[in-house]
């Protein structure tokens, strides 16, 4: 009896706490903010800045559970965001974590490519609204030293993203304008019936209808990375939540990037 009086307490000092979308978007933006600072402090501070970047992912999870299980009009952006953060997304947490964590430039440079991947992965899962999921496809390109965008990963399935953009035409021009841009994001329901510089993704004409995209950058540091995007071949796939979701990955790999330039 004791301890389910406790739990009710500990459950209604949480839901006063935590059940609400101010603070969880708060420690949604804390996560990529923490990690941008490991970059700038050292020894006990370093750890002490990676310990605070898993307790506010901790509790930005938790808080997304409270909202999910509770009666009211959450319970839908809850489910939403859990497949982002708790969902897809707790690998990308843990994987940034590890990144941040690493001094040796080898080791945190070989910690980024898991980072990317895990990034590519959640950007699919979680990035659609379709009625056909599992043909949503994702990919990273990376700024080049030439200053054309190269590809990184990607997770594409039916045909292939192209290997570098910005090479031809003046909608890869206006892309990688786009891209230099920090964590800009571009959401487009019909590419077949939008003058817009994602149809540029796929060579010849695109298999994709619907596309989201997110530029990749730290503005303070003045770092340009890369872009991130998502397509579907149906239109109208994706949806504001989408596109914010994508923001949130982006600014995850950024923080982690920013990590590795520094060292």
């Amino acid at each position: 009896m004791k301890s389910k009086r406790a739990w009710q307490v500990m459950r209604s000092f949480a839901d006063k706490a935590l059940l609400n979308l101010p603070v969880t978007a708060i420690l949604g933006m804390a996560v990529p903010g923490l990690g941008v600072a490991v970059t700038l402090v050292d020894d006990q501070a370093h750890d002490a800045v990676v310990l605070a970047l898993l307790i506010c992912a901790a509790l930005g999870g938790l808080s997304i559970w409270l909202r999910h299980t509770s009666d009211g009009g959450y319970k839908e952006i809850a489910a939403r965001m859990a497949r982002t953060l708790s969902g897809g997304g707790l690998p990308v947490i843990v994987a940034l974590g590890r990144l941040c964590s690493k001094n040796d430039a080898l080791q945190a440079q070989a910690a980024a490519d898991i980072l990317i991947h895990q990034i590519v992965a959640a950007a699919r899962r979680t990035c659609s609204h379709a009625k056909q999921p599992s043909l949503t496809r994702a990919a990273y390109y990376k700024f080049g030293q030439d200053g054309y965008l190269q590809l990184v990963s990607a997770l594409w399935g039916v045909g292939s993203p192209r290997s570098r953009l910005g090479v031809d035409g003046d909608h890869d021009k206006d892309l990688l304008q786009f891209a230099s841009n920090h964590l800009r994001v571009k959401r487009v329901d019909d590419i077949s019936r939008e003058d817009c510089f994602l149809d540029v993704l796929e060579m010849g004409k695109p298999r994709y209808k619907s596309c989201i995209a997110s530029s990749v950058g730290v503005k303070e540091a003045g770092l340009k990375e890369g872009l991130l995007v998502v397509v579907s071949p149906e239109a109208k796939a994706f949806e504001d939540s989408d596109v914010e979701a994508l923001r949130l990955l982006g600014g995850a790999l950024a923080a982690g990037l920013a990590h590795v330039r520094a060292l």
